[in-house]
């Protein structure tokens, strides 16, 4: 979707100075600091080297339906991209719109099977994972389960057996996937979409706390893209919107753990208030430039934190 934006173009949130590129003045992403879809646009524009300015918009407040945030996005949904006065939505759709635009390390490959297989990868993350990581999604597609338990405990659990159940099937035909395709990243030794899209999927799917054991190529994989500079500074930790007990500041460290990220999701069936995580370590110093794709910076830690829920 695109539309040309009118008045204020700021207005939910805060964020640092806009970005600015050659052939554009302005560059806002209008995001959600859990949100694996607002990742992903993040991600992408960082890895092309594009600064943005990140307007939060807190979804547990209710900020995306807003008559000014309705006026950006009638879908009252992020992620919100403006390039100077052009309004685009849709996760998918903008990064191929920057992909397009900015086609120096494109994120897709020259060559068709690998094209297909890119797109046979975001296709399997996209509808047979993605849609049970998302916590209030899942809320919504089980409220009829979820009536039968009286405690919020009881509901955390009976939600979380049922996404691991309807989550497994696409967790497995993704390990068959990348037991094929993948060399240095997803699909062979360039950085692509199906990498864009797998790593803010990977920490949903942790932070649910679904058993990845029989998983061990997804692990492999996600403890590889973690290390990339672009995936560090996209980080939920990272986002202006982000609660303060759970920001980082880049070098810091956080001592939060599982038990308090269970709590949150427990606070988040019960209330509209949503936020957990488990911080990153400080990012060690050094470098990474593996295959056509990476940026060289910090090197990230070898163990990835978790922070999930994806919208």
């Amino acid at each position: 979707m695109q539309r040309r934006a009118t008045g204020d173009s700021g207005g939910v949130g805060g964020g640092g100075p806009a970005g600015k590129q050659p052939g554009f003045k302005t560059c806002i992403l209008y995001s959600y600091y859990k949100s694996t879809s607002c990742r992903r646009v993040h991600a992408a524009l960082l890895y092309k080297g594009i600064d943005v300015e990140i307007k939060p918009v807190d979804l547990a407040r209710d900020e995306q339906r807003t008559p000014k945030f309705l006026a950006l996005n009638p879908m009252g949904e992020v992620p919100v991209l403006i390039i100077d006065n052009l309004v685009l939505t849709q996760s998918r759709a903008i990064v191929d719109y920057i992909d397009e635009r900015f086609p120096k390390k494109p994120l897709m490959p020259k060559d068709v099977l690998q094209r297909f297989q890119v797109q046979e990868i975001v296709g399997i993350i996209e509808t047979g994972i993605s849609p049970f990581t998302n916590v209030f999604d899942c809320l919504d597609n089980i409220v009829v389960l979820l009536r039968g338990y009286n405690t919020i405990e009881d509901k955390l659990a009976a939600k979380d057996e049922w996404c691991a159940r309807v989550a497994a099937r696409g967790l497995e035909a993704l390990e068959k996937k990348l037991r094929v395709y993948s060399g240095t990243y997803c699909v062979g030794e360039s950085l692509t979409l199906a990498d864009i899209w797998f790593v803010p999927l990977m920490n949903s799917v942790t932070d649910l706390g679904l058993d990845l054991a029989p998983y061990p190529a997804l692990r492999a994989m996600e403890a590889n893209l973690n290390r990339e500079v672009f995936f560090y500074k996209s980080r939920p930790n990272f986002h202006p919107g982000c609660p303060n007990e759970f920001a980082l500041n880049p070098g810091s460290a956080s001592a939060s753990g599982t038990a308090a990220v269970r709590q949150s999701r427990v606070t988040a069936l019960g209330s509209a208030a949503h936020r957990n995580t488990l911080g990153p370590p400080a990012a060690p110093p050094g470098s990474r430039s593996v295959g056509s794709g990476s940026q060289r910076g910090n090197v990230m830690p070898e163990k990835p934190f978790s922070f999930g829920g994806g919208y």
